[in-house]
């Protein structure tokens, strides 16, 4: 079942000791059940957290998807305490958000006791397995897709508690990634029925389908939207200036990955 899931590196810098430690967090579909999940540290290879969710009653199948992400609106003084969000997508079409609190004080001697997991919440806004989620760069919102036609929008509240729900529908059945540029604008999602579309993230209005792939496409990547760099302030007139930016804003590239074997690389304004 490992075999399914995409991985979701976290890298954190935690303030224990004199020195800043850089420590690299992986999270799993847990090794004893799929359902579950584990949270390793790579950095000093241990287990923090088994089996996430393996305890509640509702059996969700595989986890298919997973991201980790610091909850930075946590507020504690004791910079012992981190708190960290994982968002999680099942084979049963359901999404939940754990949060992880984690004490990294040395000096409690059961590790155990560091640890506090909770569910926030849990919506089952899909009738076919998720296949992949994304999170916005922002954390202001995820997005979800699955085996069925649906595109889900899950808006956060700044604690992270019930999500307001968005939602959208595609023609055809079967939507194998969805991914969030990295401006949170605009979002494009990778179908079995060889298109890949591409949306407004606030709207969910299609903004575009591309068509090229011969087979079902399966992956997608956007390139990073750098913010202007010291270059464009040096130029002598406005309109120099003005050209620059359009330039910089038509080069935004989207990569798809089809069954075809073939890639496609494409300019999104």
């Amino acid at each position: 079942g490992m075999n399914f899931g995409k991985y979701s590196i976290l890298i954190r810098i935690s303030y224990v000791e004199i020195n800043d430690k850089h420590e690299l967090f992986i999270t799993v579909p847990s090794a004893k059940d799929s359902s579950g999940i584990d949270i390793w540290n790579l950095t000093n290879q241990k287990l923090i957290v088994s089996s996430i969710g393996l305890d509640q009653n509702r059996k969700t199948g595989y986890c298919m998807a997973i991201k980790i992400f610091p909850n930075n609106n946590f507020q504690n003084f004791q910079s012992v305490t981190k708190n960290y969000l994982i968002l999680a997508a099942y084979e049963d079409g359901s999404v939940n958000l754990w949060s992880i609190t984690i004490n990294t004080n040395d000096s409690v001697s059961n590790e155990k006791d560091n640890i506090v997991v909770e569910k926030l919440w849990d919506r089952k806004e899909h009738g076919e397995s998720v296949l992949s989620i994304d999170l916005s760069p922002d954390k202001q919102f995820a997005m979800s897709t699955s085996g069925d036609n649906k595109i889900v929008k899950y808006n956060f509240d700044e604690r992270f508690r019930e999500p307001l729900i968005q939602s959208t529908t595609v023609k055809c059945a079967g939507i194998a990634e969805v991914k969030i540029r990295s401006d949170g604008k605009i979002f494009a999602t990778a179908g079995w029925d060889t298109k890949i579309r591409v949306f407004s993230s606030k709207s969910l209005k299609p903004l575009a389908i591309l068509s090229y792939h011969r087979e079902s496409v399966y992956a997608l990547a956007f390139s990073c939207i750098l913010p202007l760099d010291e270059q464009d302030h040096d130029k002598s007139t406005e309109e120099e200036k003005d050209l620059g930016n359009e330039e910089r804003t038509e080069k935004h590239y989207l990569v798809g990955g089809g069954k075809d074997q073939r890639i496609s690389l494409w300019e999104i304004y």
